[in-house]
């Protein structure tokens, strides 16, 4: 599909003559004088938009068409516009960030809170587990109680996430987030409940169901966030945005490390419950935010309510009703959710339907793989045991060395803003795995000397790997995901691919301190060999499973995966010649446009 910087429409008539047709007013014809145009321009426009209202069905026209027929038509001369296309893919980064309003920032930050609240709420649990007043006096735990009490979140998570599919499908992305905080408002209620007084039995069985419910509405939280910003978010734009929501984890993680350290030492239940009371704070925020933020115009036109798209996707812009921007996205989404399909629901049976590559089941496995991928590199294993395992290993102050580990990681994070928009994101996975195993081989080797001496050196190369991650698979998994599922299945898909990370969590963090603990098999440190293996087997699959989508929008990913003789592995050179032929065209089409009138040069770039 080649993308011109003219939109054009096509006028059906017939023989038959129509006494209640109006005439179309005439438009300005270009070279007309700039005083003529600012003084009459607004009448004209209006009578443009009023003479559509009685229009028959012989003669169908589209009212934001014709209003960005007139506009092109008078302010190509004065020099105020430029091809959609060429606004955005051409623009700067900065360029690209002051062009959204500010309703669609406040959704992409509210997409952010809900990464802090998964970091926050996730891994809070890692400082309080070697609080002695947490267990030793008030919950008492041993290795399968500690197993059950980390891994139940996961376990939420994994059965709140594909509910959020059909639900967001069904009620809308942002809906879908708001009743979710109402749930993680329960659960959180729960576990400040649990503890002192309540016998630690109990304690432990009401902190496992407060931790329960809070997976479960995180996992809808963050599949919803994460369709919610794929589907808002500029092409210029999507490779950071997308990588908002992992930042906001990682920051997640570094205050709950942070707020642990800071409550340690308090001989009370003061110390787990103020933890867990701020968890109250990120839901909060989330609900408020989502509350003035707008719908996507996608999900919104999906179900046919073009009113409500147009105004939301004007609120996203900051731009007016019918300014030209909107003018071409809601008409770019008129053409792209013409087809049947694109309004009904889609099950998990459509779904995982046919295996080469470009089919929907191929792309969804792929999107399901490269989850679970991201949970086979062991970062959690640090994350969730890290003060543990810095306790076991005799290193000083385990509190401040997390605190050291998950600042890096959020540095790392920030980091990956700029990478993710100018190195591809297959580029970044890739890169990512091999430093991740050579970090991981080299504290394995480590373990083998005495830790008093190379605890040190084996902190530096745990430091390394969690860099690595940070700026690769820490928002590359998620942002490639993203990209690569159908639209009908989108928000299923995301779903899918968020319960498939879960499953995998809640896998590892049950079997991680049986592995690891001295009465079961007492691995310790060498697990990093475990780690290091599975990082290769992450750069095996990226590299003969997963598409570069660099600089492409999400019409433009499919268009590629399902192009014949397109693999994962010459997918970078087909992006370089579809865009350098693009570019071509455009620089074309603006010197010399077409005079064609025919419904295929009314496609616009979204």
């Amino acid at each position: 599909m080649r993308r011109t910087n003219e939109v054009y429409i096509t006028i059906q008539t017939t023989n038959t003559p129509n006494t209640n047709m109006k005439e179309i007013p005439t438009l300005p014809q270009p070279g007309t004088s700039k005083e003529s145009l600012n003084g009459g321009q607004a009448d004209v426009k209006d009578s443009f938009r009023t003479s559509l209202v009685s229009r028959p069905p012989e003669l169908k026209l589209s009212t934001c068409s014709l209003t960005n027929q007139y506009e092109r038509s008078t302010a190509k001369d004065m020099g105020r516009i430029k091809s959609s296309s060429s606004r955005r893919s051409n623009s700067s980064l900065w360029k690209a960030c002051t062009q959204p309003g500010w309703r669609a920032w406040l959704g992409w930050g509210s997409c952010t809170v809900a990464g802090i609240s998964l970091g926050y709420n996730c891994f809070n649990i890692n400082g309080l587990l070697v609080m002695d007043q947490f267990k030793d006096v008030d919950f008492k735990y041993g290795s399968a109680e500690k197993a059950i009490i980390v891994s139940i979140f996961a376990l939420g998570v994994f059965v709140g996430a594909p509910w959020s599919g059909s639900y967001a499908d069904k009620y809308g992305r942002r809906k879908a987030i708001m009743s979710a905080c109402y749930v993680q408002f329960f659960g959180l209620v729960l576990q400040i409940i649990a503890g002192a007084p309540i016998k630690a039995k109990w304690s432990i069985a009401i902190l496992c169901f407060g931790r329960f419910l809070s997976g479960l509405s995180i996992g809808i939280t963050n599949s919803a966030a994460v369709t919610y910003l794929t589907e808002t978010s500029p092409p210029r734009l999507r490779p950071s945005l997308q990588g908002t929501n992992q930042i906001g984890l990682t920051i997640g993680i570094f205050l709950s490390t942070c707020v642990n350290y800071g409550t340690r030492s308090i001989k009370s239940s003061a110390a787990y419950r103020i933890p867990v009371s701020i968890q109250f704070l990120w839901a909060g925020m989330l609900l408020l935010g989502m509350v003035f933020s707008p719908e996507t115009p996608r999900w919104l036109m999906s179900k046919d309510m073009k009113d409500d798209a147009r105004a939301s996707q004007s609120q996203l812009l900051g731009k007016p009703l019918y300014s030209s921007e909107v003018n071409e996205d809601i008409l770019a989404l008129r053409n792209e959710y013409a087809e049947p399909d694109t309004h009904t629901s889609s099950s998990w049976k459509d779904c995982f339907r046919g295996g080469g590559y470009g089919s929907d089941g191929r792309r969804i496995l792929n999107a399901c793989m490269i989850q679970i991928c991201q949970q086979l590199t062991g970062i959690n294993f640090i994350f969730y045991f890290g003060t543990v395992f810095f306790e076991a290993t005799a290193m000083p102050v385990p509190y401040i060395m997390v605190i050291g580990i998950t600042a890096a990681n959020v540095l790392g994070t920030g980091g990956s803003f700029i990478t993710s928009a100018y190195i591809g994101k297959r580029i970044l996975l890739l890169a990512g795995a091999v430093g991740m195993a050579l970090s991981q081989f080299v504290v394995a080797v480590l373990n083998f000397t005495d830790p008093r001496k190379t605890k040190y050196v084996t902190y530096c190369f745990m430091i390394s790997f969690c860099i690595c991650y940070a700026t690769s698979w820490s928002p590359g998994a998620w942002a490639v995901t993203g990209d690569i599922l159908p639209r009908k299945h989108r928000a299923t898909g995301i779903a899918y691919a968020t319960s498939s990370n879960w499953l995998a969590n809640f896998l590892i963090t049950i079997l991680t301190p049986f592995i690891v603990d001295k009465q079961y098999l007492g691995l310790n440190g060498h697990i990093f060999w475990i780690w290091a293996g599975l990082n290769l087997f992450c750069f095996a699959y990226t590299w003969y499973e997963v598409y570069e989508t660099k600089g492409l929008s999400l019409d433009e990913v499919d268009q590629m995966v399902r192009a014949p003789n397109v693999t994962p592995r010459n997918s970078a050179a087909w992006i370089q010649r579809t865009l350098a032929t693009s570019k071509v065209d455009e620089e074309k089409s603006i010197e010399t446009p077409s005079t064609d009138i025919s419904p295929r040069n009314s496609q616009s770039r979204r």
